[in-house]
């Protein structure tokens, strides 16, 4: 993995999808898993804006990597790394498979990179849901009643 490209210029745009990564894609996934998790409270129409802003966002993702197979240039750059690891997680709680289905290109990607031995050995083996968490209904817990 060659992580800040082979040039100013891709380093140039490794840092635009950084931007796009803190400023698209991580605020509006907080949100959501915040509130699936109980961590932190979102209104239905908070929910509703951050679905709709990540699914823009990964819309962006799938277009961009519809001919290639990295973010920047041919290997995985820190972009990737990022935007991947959110993308992952996504995949991994609230994006099911009629989801990723939608987003060939990103999916394809997305398991690359969570089939990769750098990412394996962090995040260990990755499985991507089958149904959204968002989807389950929410029971009490003991702590909540």
């Amino acid at each position: 993995m060659l992580y800040h490209g082979r040039s100013i210029y891709d380093l140039g745009l490794i840092d635009q999808w950084l931007d796009f990564a803190i400023s698209e894609v991580e605020p509006n996934l907080k949100v959501i898993l915040d509130d699936l998790f109980g961590w932190e409270r979102a209104t239905r129409d908070a929910k509703n804006k951050a679905y709709e802003a990540l699914n823009k966002a990964f819309n962006v993702l799938d277009a961009q990597l519809a001919h290639r197979k990295a973010l920047v240039g041919e290997t995985a750059s820190l972009a990737d790394v990022v935007l991947g690891s959110y993308v992952i997680q996504a995949y991994r709680t609230i994006i099911d498979e009629a989801g990723r289905a939608k987003l060939p290109n990103l999916s394809g990607w997305a398991y690359q990179l969570a089939t990769n031995e750098n990412f394996t050995r962090h995040l260990g083996n990755v499985k991507f849901c089958q149904r959204s968490l968002a989807e389950i209904p929410r029971g009490k817990s003991k702590g909540n009643q």
